[in-house]
């Protein structure tokens, strides 16, 4: 299989976004809890929700983009030798 260490690299992109979400959710709610007041509790669980959401799905798309160039990659190579054997060269 060709190009092994982009799948890694993918692989470890969607690892790091499972961990990023993972510790951004806790790290939200830990100082969430030992703000002073309801309101400022509420704002910091809502915007570290927020960042951690997209700090994940950052990580997620570039994975999957990935994946898809190496997928377009295969695809064309496919395409390629099937139009090698159809014209004859």
């Amino acid at each position: 299989m060709r190009y092994q260490a982009l799948r890694k690299i993918a692989s470890y992109f969607k690892v790091l976004a499972w961990v990023t979400g993972t510790f951004g959710i806790a790290s939200t709610v830990l100082l969430g809890i030992r703000t002073v007041s309801l309101t400022a509790s509420v704002v910091f669980w809502l915007a570290g929700f927020v960042a951690t959401s997209v700090n994940v799905l950052i990580l997620l798309a570039i994975s999957q983009f990935i994946y898809l160039f190496l997928d377009m990659q295969k695809d064309l190579s496919k395409l390629a030798k099937l139009t090698e054997k159809v014209s004859g060269d």
